[in-house]
């Protein structure tokens, strides 16, 4: 009877202790229906994300919400620009039970930081980069294999835009091909020294 009642507490002190939050994830349709998730243990802040993809001189704004990590890029802007289309997230949390309920503001800079990257392997197109997109960045897209060039922040890049093999230099015009492979090279050179000498 004891081991019921202590399980019992522990179930019910686990149940009140955990994050409730506003989920409302867009679909194909770019709405979403909102409603309210109970956050696992691990989810510790409510998130808030707005999403701004620039294609074709368009802007579409969608947002997001949902249960997160203190890792997943809360507080955290993230810009992915490919000259043709380019895509922006700004990332707010909170930590109280459904506190994500206004959406924060679009990132919307779009002053040019100097920095300018390639757009194909030869470079004979390149994209000047915007805002806080410090990176140049060459991502393998697969289903099928396409590379795509661009600028970027270097923040949350893999996790947030799934964007499969990702290799990142901050030097002008570094992303094309022959750079990239030179990159390549120079990783491996010192493990190449090591197998010659032993």
């Amino acid at each position: 009877m004891e081991l019921f009642l202590v399980s019992l507490l522990f179930s019910l002190v686990c149940t009140v202790s955990s994050l409730t939050c506003h989920q409302c994830t867009p679909g194909t349709s770019l709405r979403c229906t909102e409603t309210q998730k109970t956050c696992s243990p691990q989810e510790t802040t409510c998130a808030n994300a707005a999403v701004t993809t620039f294609v074709g001189g368009q802007s579409i704004n969608v947002n997001a919400k949902d249960c997160a990590t203190s890792s997943d890029g809360c507080g955290e802007v993230v810009s992915v620009n490919f000259l043709v289309s380019r895509v922006t997230v700004n990332v707010q949390c909170c930590n109280t039970d459904n506190c994500n309920t206004v959406s924060p503001p679009a990132y919307t800079d779009n002053n040019p930081n100097g920095l300018k990257c390639c757009v194909d392997e030869n470079c004979q197109t390149t994209v000047q980069c915007l805002g806080k997109e410090d990176t140049c960045i060459s991502a393998v897209v697969t289903s099928p294999e396409v590379i795509h060039r661009g600028c970027a922040t270097p923040t949350s890049l893999v996790d947030g835009f799934n964007l499969g093999n990702v290799t990142c230099c901050d030097i002008r015009l570094c992303n094309d091909a022959s750079s990239v492979f030179l990159n390549i090279i120079i990783f491996l050179l010192p493990l190449l020294d090591l197998k010659t000498f032993a």
